[in-house]
């Protein structure tokens, strides 16, 4: 019972560990579909039961993660329009704007001080040291329990991927099991509800999450803008919510009336402040010149103006749809600069994917190219040995069926010189004997000693290549999620697998860039040599035996009979190691076999990464286009815009003198 006892506390403390977000997760299951239509009665819903600040904002972030998808068809339509709360619980879709609009409105209904947070972040597309530009991301600072934490809800509820497989993509998928496609850039909302950015603090937040208004970075430190194209900890993952930020009464009181003020009425003053945190952001600005123009505007019609302040009023209006135009003129300028350097670092990409994978592909080609001649080099070490074994054991059968010896006549007239010549090249062949036995001997150990070691480099190069091939795979998944060459987790894969691919490769070839199988098979050949060599000199001494028999040498019976002897008795080893060495070949070939397919899959993988890396390319190339196209078209509609006040401001100033 102390176990069981002990059991339930562990799951107790675990459980009080996340009551506060568990309790809002399990909140949204238990609103009523005809309650979510209004906010008012959502909020309530979602709420009303819930005591702390802490656990109604689980709720809310529970619900709205699990409920809210990313408006990304509105995003490909170039729709800036901001859109009502109303319509967002009705399509159930919004862009980071309407999360967050949405969330304030949640909050507010439920008694919770929130604010919306405009600012720049970092995501797989991006890359250390770009220049950033256009604040395009927004999202919620919540004060709770007297502080400030930062929640991101649009990138809790999951995130855009930018591509799709093609229709043939899908069949070449399902071909090839699931490890190929053919992709197309299409951006559609993946649902991933996660907690990920769920109230934070400003150091964590500022690995990827950087706010244009300096007050909303909740650090002790603020970060300028080029601190932040700098900072590497997104790219290392450095996540950190340990460091909390000092509080201060001043900055706390500004960012409650901050949150209590409408957030458009804080556009104008939010304009200034984020073309004063980074320069080349002039958007926001021209933004603030326009809306400030359209109320002074509206300023003169609501007010009937005598005709030298109307005047004045229309001068000013046309002043500030210039400066306007002047901060788009700018922004164009940059927006084009961007532009370039993008496309730029996406070549550099396609290319230094496409340079590093032929070399890579060239290299695993030549193993595979060696390793696919396996076989023939069984089959002629099998041939050469067959050949060998036959050639010799024909030999000592003819000498041991000749009868040349037997049917030897002495010379009538011998010579004595002849004599001592043929002792003189029998002592001769008998010292080569000796030697071409040791050679046998040393040839067949080294041979041995050989193949230990090229079986040892073999494994070793089948571990290696098996570790490679998982390293491209690898990166092709990363890939997927639109990581690129720049980016840690291919570029930390890639110069490991181009730092140690290549002397992996070299396993397979000895110190002359010899294939070491083939090798292999030259020093069979050499004891093939020796072999020959043997049967030779055997051969040969049983002609001079008998031609000493010819000249009468009283003991050239015995010498012929112990030749023959010998030949008898030493031949048998050197077949039986012949034939052993049959075993190597044919293990040899399993292997070459084995890893060539091995081999071919790993090269395969990188022609596919190669391919992959292309296609890529042609997404990213049309992200790039799109996402300016969505900027040249705002800069557009914004100059429509100030063009249009500036012909009102030019009728009213031109009435007002007729009248």
């Amino acid at each position: 019972m102390g176990k069981f006892y002990k059991t339930i506390l562990l799951l107790g403390a675990l459980f009080h560990c996340f009551l506060a977000y568990a309790q809002g997760v399990k909140a949204h299951k238990f609103v009523p579909f005809f309650y979510t239509y209004n906010a008012k009665k959502l909020a309530y819903k979602l709420t009303h039961h819930l005591k702390t600040d802490e656990e109604k904002v689980a709720a809310i972030h529970s619900w709205m993660v699990s409920h809210i998808k990313y408006d990304v068809k509105k995003v490909a339509k170039n729709n800036f329009e901001r859109t009502s709360i109303k319509t967002i619980l009705r399509k159930r879709k919004a862009v980071c704007l309407g999360y967050t609009d949405l969330f304030n409105e949640l909050c507010k209904n439920a008694n919770i001080i929130s604010a919306s947070v405009p600012g720049y972040v970092k995501g797989n597309s991006d890359d250390l040291n770009d220049k950033l530009y256009i604040d395009k991301h927004i999202w919620n600072a919540v004060y709770i329990d007297k502080q400030w934490k930062l929640i991101d809800v649009c990138w809790d509820a999951g995130y855009v991927s930018s591509y799709r497989l093609t229709f043939i993509g899908f069949f070449v998928k399902i071909l090839t099991l699931g490890t190929q496609g053919i992709y197309k850039y299409k951006p559609h909302f993946v649902k991933s509800p996660n907690n990920f950015y769920y109230l934070k603090g400003g150091h964590y937040f500022k690995t990827d999450h950087i706010a244009s208004v300096p007050m909303w970075q909740l650090l002790n430190d603020e970060q300028n803008i080029e601190y932040f194209e700098k900072d590497s900890a997104y790219f290392l993952h450095s996540y950190n919510d340990s460091i909390n930020s000092i509080s201060d009464d001043v900055l706390d009181a500004a960012r409650v009336d901050y949150a209590n003020a409408e957030f458009e009425k804080n556009m104008i003053d939010v304009g200034f402040m984020v073309h004063k945190f980074n320069h080349k952001n002039h958007i926001a600005i021209a933004n603030s010149y326009l809306m400030m123009a359209q109320d002074l505007l509206l300023s003169i019609d609501e007010k009937e103006m005598n005709k030298s302040n109307t005047k004045v009023a229309c001068d000013s209006v046309i002043l500030l749809t210039d400066s306007s135009k002047m901060h788009l003129d700018s922004m164009m300028y940059f927006l084009n600069i961007q532009k370039q350097d993008l496309i730029k670092n996406n070549v550099q990409k396609r290319d230094t994917l496409r340079n590093q994978n032929q070399r890579l592909i060239s290299s695993t080609s030549a193993v595979y190219s060696k390793l696919v001649t396996g076989g023939k080099i069984k089959r002629d070490a099998l041939k050469l040995i067959k050949s060998t074994v036959k050639k010799s054991n024909f030999k000592l059968k003819d000498l041991l069926k000749s009868k040349r010896f037997e049917n030897a006549r002495l010379f009538l007239n011998p010579l004595r010189e002849d004599s001592i010549l043929c002792v003189n090249n029998i002592e001769l062949l008998n010292d080569s004997l000796l030697r071409i036995k040791d050679s046998l001997y040393f040839q067949v150990k080294k041979m041995d000693s050989l193949f230990a070691y090229y079986k040892t480099a073999s494994e070793k190069y089948s571990v290696k290549s098996n570790r490679n091939t998982g390293k491209v795979y690898s990166t092709q998944g990363y890939r997927y999620n639109m990581v690129d060459d720049m980016d840690l987790e291919v570029r930390s894969r890639k110069d490991t697998l181009l730092k140690y691919k290549f002397n992996d490769d070299l396993l397979l070839f000895d110190s002359k860039n010899t294939f070491i199988f083939k090798n292999y098979y030259a020093e069979l050949k050499v004891l093939k040599r020796y072999v020959d060599l043997f049967c030779n000199i055997h051969k040969k001494l049983a002609y001079d035996y008998t031609y000493l028999k010819k000249l009468g040498v009283a003991d050239a019976d015995e010498l012929y009979g112990q030749n023959l002897e010998k030949f008898t008795d030493q031949w048998p080893a050197y077949e039986n190691e012949l034939f052993r060495l049959k075993n190597n070949f044919r293990a040899i070939n399993r292997y070459c076999r084995r890893q060539a397919k091995e081999t071919s899959v790993e090269r395969n993988e990188l022609i596919y990464e190669r391919l992959l890396e292309y296609q890529m390319y042609k997404i990213r190339s049309t992200g790039i286009n799109k996402q300016f196209g969505t900027y040249y078209k705002l800069n557009k509609l914004m100059l429509l815009k100030n063009n249009t006040l500036s012909r009102i401001a030019i009728k009213k100033r031109n009435a007002k003198r007729k009248d």
